[in-house]
């Protein structure tokens, strides 16, 4: 009966590192596709190759992220929803951090570019808001709803099932409007290093704002 329980206790523990790691991955990957992007951009100028290889790792940063989701439910059947909620304040911190960390060592390698400047493109901030809830839901949303699934378990089976809708629409937003202002930038002919820290901002504020909702919630909630 110890053994079993042992067992089970480090299934649970190898899990959550397992989360941890695809978690921090999946979002790293996401930021640093965005990053990479901007890198060949400014260096080779080959804008279809940069859309190319951004387009590889953000595949996989969505690999990564699918891969949560089974782990996830494992845990919410096994452990209770205030461990799940102290996990994902875990991975949302250090998640942040490393994109942070991608985020300063950018700004330092290419502040070459500073000052080359041209006409700023003028961007409505309910629509840079927009981008934020975006980045902040993405990858998100089955930490979120395996945790109210582990809380209220009569509702975990249809509260699971809503996370590809709710990815679904954040990647919209992502993908019809996000990606459809940078295009158009970069097709004008008129993207440089300001814009480059304009678009990147909008990652990087949309996982600030997600994780200080998820560190407020976790210290009022465990």
């Amino acid at each position: 009966m110890g053994d079993d329980l042992l067992a089970s206790e480090n299934l649970i523990l190898f899990i959550k590192f397992l989360v941890f790691l695809t978690y921090s991955s999946a979002v790293l990957l996401d930021f640093f596709s965005q990053q990479k992007q901007f890198q060949d951009l400014f260096i080779t100028q080959k804008i279809a190759t940069a859309y190319v290889i951004r387009n590889k790792l953000a595949l996989i940063s969505r690999g990564f992220s699918f891969a949560i989701a089974p782990a996830l439910g494992y845990l919410a059947l096994n452990i209770s929803y205030q461990e799940l909620f102290e996990l994902f304040f875990i991975c949302s911190l250090f998640a942040f951090i490393f994109i942070l960390v991608s985020y300063l060592i950018f700004l330092r390698k290419y502040k070459v570019f500073k000052n080359k400047t041209s006409e700023r493109s003028k961007v409505i901030f309910a629509e840079r808001f927009m981008g934020y809830l975006a980045f902040g839901i993405a990858i998100n949303a089955p930490f979120v709803l395996n945790i109210l699934a582990a809380a209220y378990s009569s509702m975990g089976l249809w509260l699971v099932q809503m996370a590809p809708i709710i990815t679904a629409l954040s990647t919209a937003y992502i993908v019809f409007f996000y990606d459809t202002r940078l295009a158009l930038l970069i097709d004008s002919g008129d993207f440089d290093y300001q814009d480059a820290i304009k678009f990147l901002d909008e990652r990087l504020i949309g996982r600030l704002i997600a994780f200080i909702l998820v560190g407020v919630l976790y210290f009022y909630i465990v």
